[in-house]
């Protein structure tokens, strides 16, 4: 009887480590949270960044992208395969 008395013998948690352990996850959950806002904030601001510089369309200052696309219409609008030969 006395090892059935062991076997069934539960321990209580006091209730103020439970509210501590449950406030522990909480406050966790909140800081992943707000890290999570935090990267997608940055990964936001450099995509705005990055494509501002690759197609940015200023005739003054145009992106790369806008440059070598220019390029290439220009290349393939010069026809050289119809120029005379000589």
């Amino acid at each position: 009887m006395a090892k059935s008395l062991l076997k069934k013998r539960t321990f209580l948690v006091p209730t103020y480590l439970h509210s501590l352990n449950q406030s522990k996850r909480l406050g966790s959950q909140g800081q992943i949270a707000i890290e999570y806002v935090l990267i997608l904030f940055v990964c936001v601001i450099v995509a705005v960044l990055v494509s501002k510089e690759l197609v940015s369309r200023d005739p003054q200052d145009p992106g790369h992208i806008v440059k070598a696309w220019v390029s290439i219409l220009q290349t393939v609008g010069n026809d050289l395969a119809d120029a005379p030969t000589r």
